[in-house]
């Protein structure tokens, strides 16, 4: 049998491929980020949570076709001292295992969006992360190594190899999580936008797979070089033309877009710094932030936003 392929994965345990399960699990997590990309967020809840199963059923050997109870195999294991797991009530799985249930017997629309993608960034995100983590010692993102963490090269050796996730894919599920955090006490604010950034780095990622040659050359060829930088430049003037204050920031999704990313920063009281970024988009890419997405913007450029505040205040 050949070696499974993955598309995100830059690391993975030893024998993976070895363990079907696993394996599958790992295959069902780019499954619901595939799904997230195509606004399939209930399909994407259906994904996660046979990544959570299949998971479990590789650390409990399960035979296979074998059936887990996922709430009583988790409060089971954080008993055993795994600590992640035991942050993870019956109660609280159940509901995602339900919704699963749901949708897989009784179908799906768009006003199943909501309770989706809460579901997935409450409960599945965070249960499969620390499944990941307490059972077998990968994580997805480099920072729950160490939160302080700038670059993954910064890491050891052994720390780098239990980073499992590419590290742009790793810092948008985080990215993801964070501006969860921030609005799911706000039952007027749709969730589905905290997963915007994470949803179109997979889209991207993967976009010249449904391209025609001549299309691709289009896209990323030599003719477009030749005149990209000139007509992106315009694009970024007359957005700074249009917001009252204006910075240029790091793209957070494209490295095309260095200092390109341009953003309304205003001056907002509450904020940490004094300042929050309003709206923005990139040229290169495409990405862009509406005003009412001002909680995931303020995530995605957390750390450039204090040199711009600095560097805006000594402008006035």
């Amino acid at each position: 049998m050949s070696t499974p392929q993955l598309h995100y994965f830059r690391a993975v345990p030893r024998d993976w491929a070895n363990c079907p399960p696993l394996a599958s699990s790992f295959q069902s997590f780019e499954t619901m980020l595939f799904m997230l990309a195509l606004h399939r967020h209930p399909a994407a809840v259906i994904a996660c949570q046979s990544a959570i199963e299949s998971a479990l059923k590789a650390h409990l050997r399960a035979k296979p076709r074998a059936q887990i109870n996922v709430a009583s195999s988790v409060t089971a294991l954080a008993n055993q001292a795994y600590r992640r797991l035991g942050e993870f009530p019956a109660p609280r799985i159940l509901d995602l295992t339900n919704l699963r249930n749901d949708f897989i017997h009784f179908g799906f629309s768009p006003e199943d969006d909501r309770r989706a993608i809460t579901q997935i960034l409450k409960t599945g995100l965070p249960l499969l992360l620390a499944i990941y983590a307490d059972l077998f010692d990968i994580f997805l993102d480099a920072r729950a190594i160490r939160p302080d963490l700038r670059d993954i090269t910064s890491l050891t050796t052994s720390e780098r190899d239990r980073v499992a996730l590419v590290p742009e894919f790793g810092d948008q599920v985080r990215h993801a999580l964070d501006v969860f955090a921030l609005v799911k006490d706000q039952p007027h604010i749709d969730p589905t936008y905290c997963i915007h950034a994470l949803a179109y780095l997979v889209g991207r990622s993967v976009t010249a797979n449904f391209m025609s040659s001549a299309e691709r050359d289009l896209a990323f060829g030599d003719k477009r070089a030749d005149r990209a930088f000139e007509i992106e430049e315009g694009k970024r003037c007359r957005l700074e033309g249009i917001f009252s204050e204006s910075w240029r920031f790091n793209c957070p999704i494209c490295a095309e877009g260095a200092s390109g990313f341009v953003c309304e920063v205003v001056e907002e009281s509450d904020s940490r710094h004094g300042y929050s970024v309003r709206r923005g988009a990139c040229p290169s890419c495409g990405f862009s932030i509406s005003p009412d997405h001002h909680h995931l913007a303020d995530v995605l450029l957390a750390a450039q936003l204090p040199a711009a505040v600095i560097a805006i205040s000594s402008r006035q």
